[in-house]
């Protein structure tokens, strides 16, 4: 909590001066400050430098925060560095983005931290799971997907601690491998609200009620009204 604290004021105080607080990611985690300092000071000095680490082991994240002295500095390495280099030991190249402030206590902020995982192996627990997505940041909750009989549907929810470690977590995991007994590479992306799941429900029942009667013209015809043509209309244009 303290550190997250920290961090948010950080935010607000280079907000206030008008500089840019960068999150930098896929960074090693045998890394210390120095280290950092040695790849982004080349574009300018640095006013504030916080590794992210867990909170209860202290264990090294693989990100941190950065602000420089000056806007330009910031664009600057942002403009060199942000997937263009990749650090010793890394698979990914680095990450250097602006920083947000993530929404934690509200619905937009929960929905953004929620990811989908699918193409999973079914031989994966919720401890395994856990452990794969660990390494981008804090892991508030897995739900994998079970059928009747308690057996893994091989997908799974993951809900991150905050949007930039969900973010991270897709760079670094989407298609980046197939499983034992998938078909296909791993799946990793933003769950969808219930907002969309209610529209593309919405979308697939209109469509094919329209090709039960042959489309928006015998909709009318057939006497279902305007507003079921309408709704008609809609879905297909969302197609």
């Amino acid at each position: 909590m303290e550190q997250d604290e920290d961090s948010m004021a950080a935010a607000n105080s280079a907000a206030q001066s008008g500089l840019i607080k960068l999150f930098v990611g896929q960074i090693p985690k045998t890394w210390e400050e120095e280290d950092i300092r040695e790849i982004l000071e080349p574009h300018g000095s640095i006013r504030e430098l916080t590794i992210l680490k867990d909170k209860i082991s202290g264990t090294h994240k693989g990100c941190a925060f950065v602000t420089f002295n000056t806007r330009n500095a910031a664009v600057e390495a942002q403009k060199n560095l942000h997937e263009k280099k990749t650090l010793p030991g890394m698979n990914h190249p680095m990450q250097v983005k602006p920083a947000t402030n993530e929404p934690r206590n509200t619905t937009v902020g929960r929905e953004e931290r929620r990811l989908f995982v699918g193409m999973l192996s079914r031989d994966l627990s919720e401890d395994d799971v856990r452990l794969m997505f660990s390494q981008f940041g804090q892991v508030e909750d897995v739900s994998i997907l079970r059928n009747a009989q308690g057996t893994s549907k091989g997908a799974a929810f993951v809900r991150m601690g905050a949007k930039s470690q969900a973010l991270q977590a897709i760079t670094a995991l989407h298609q980046s491998q197939t499983m034992a007994g998938c078909s296909a590479p791993l799946v990793v992306k933003i769950a969808d609200t219930d907002k969309e799941k209610a529209q593309r429900r919405l979308q697939q029942a209109m469509t094919s009620l329209g090709n039960q009667f042959g489309g928006l013209n015998n909709l009318t015809a057939f006497g279902l009204g305007m507003n079921t043509a309408a709704y008609y209309q809609q879905a297909v244009s969302l197609q």
